[in-house]
């Protein structure tokens, strides 16, 4: 009976075509659904292995802080001994220790 009407061979023939297509795109589904799940697995596993990292950080922020409390306080020091050492006051005491000592001293360098 559906053999005599060409219409509904049509309309099955037509709907086989859409099955197949649907079946390719359930089957590109299955295959990108499997690829995602390789790369979650991937991330997971790499995760797992860079668990230590936030402790390795906050160790290494706290000796970045201790190195730069150093460095600060060297450059203080080492700035105020410039600034000592380049002033014209510290020539200027050198000089007159020089003088009290010659003349206590006595050694005829100063009158």
């Amino acid at each position: 009976m559906t053999n005599d009407n060409p219409e509904i061979m049509r309309m099955i023939g037509d709907m086989k075509g859409e099955f197949g297509e649907l079946r390719g795109q359930m089957r590109e589904l299955m295959h990108n659904m499997n690829n995602l799940t390789n790369k979650i697995d991937s991330l997971s596993s790499r995760a797992d292995q860079n668990h230590a990292l936030p402790d390795e950080i906050s160790k290494l922020k706290e000796r970045v802080a201790l190195l730069e409390i150093a460095q600060q306080k060297r450059d203080g020091a080492m700035s105020f001994g410039a600034l000592f050492l380049k002033s014209p006051v510290l020539a200027w005491a050198v000089a007159a220790m020089i003088v009290i000592y010659a003349k206590l001293k006595g050694t005829g360098y100063v009158q």
